[in-house]
């Protein structure tokens, strides 16, 4: 069962907590809340939650996160990453920058610059839209195409 995940803001935090939203942070950001979809159940060690459907509710989420227009945190960057399934050397051949500036970005160290920003959208969207039956191919012909544009080394992860 596939489900259409939605996003949209919520005014707070006790807002959703209210009215019996769960917050996400299994997904390493702070302000995911999920309203459907999930099962509350105990287990032997607690209380537990299955969440239904986790690739379309990451794909859900990096959708949202590559089509707004502001400005992105260093962990909606590594959340990403983390979908293309890049490492971090990875992402910073492909943007033709060192892996100690993506972990800058991603520790809010330093802002992305805008041509960076630009590249990582059109990748992540292309990634969503086209390439996910084949994503390790068609990320290392990616990086391999980008890479020897510039003359270096490639590493994926």
């Amino acid at each position: 069962m596939t489900l259409k995940w939605v996003v949209q803001p919520l005014a707070s935090a006790e807002e959703a907590k209210g009215a019996g939203w769960y917050r996400y942070t299994e997904s390493g950001l702070d302000n995911v809340w999920l309203l459907g979809g999930v099962e509350r159940h105990e287990t032997a060690y607690g209380p537990g939650v299955s969440i239904k459907d986790v690739d379309g509710l990451n794909a859900a989420i990096a959708n949202w996160i590559v089509e707004r227009k502001s400005y992105w945190c260093g962990r909606e960057l590594k959340f990403l990453r983390k979908r293309l399934n890049l490492s971090q050397k990875a992402l910073a051949d492909l943007l033709g920058y060192s892996d100690q500036q993506v972990r800058r970005w991603e520790n809010d160290l330093a802002e992305m610059p805008n041509p960076a920003s630009r590249l990582l959208r059109l990748l992540a969207r292309e990634w969503e839209t086209k390439a996910r039956d084949r994503v390790p191919e068609f990320m290392r012909e990616l990086l391999e195409h980008a890479v020897e544009a510039e003359g270096i080394k490639a590493s994926m992860a």
